[in-house]
């Protein structure tokens, strides 16, 4: 469903860019996801490039997820 939502999206950004004469490129994307502690240190947070085509998310957990060190890249790209 994630997956198909990030299409979703990407699809509606073109169209929207599209009607008002702006290339299909200007929406861009990036994903950073948290991984579990038994992951590797350099594993626990990864994140993509800025991307302007949907790309596929592949991973997750269902242990301790590091959610932290995701909330900690977030605050670090808003400033």
């Amino acid at each position: 469903a994630a997956k198909e939502t990030v299409c979703t999206m990407f699809e509606r950004a073109a169209s929207i860019l599209s009607e008002k004469g702006l290339p299909n490129d200007a929406f861009q994307m990036q994903f950073v996801v948290y991984r579990d502690y038994d992951c590797k240190p350099e594993g626990i947070l990864q994140s993509s490039s800025w991307e302007t085509k949907p790309i596929a998310a592949m991973g997750g957990g269902d242990y301790e997820d590091a959610i932290e060190v995701g909330l900690w890249y977030a605050v670090q790209e808003s400033e």
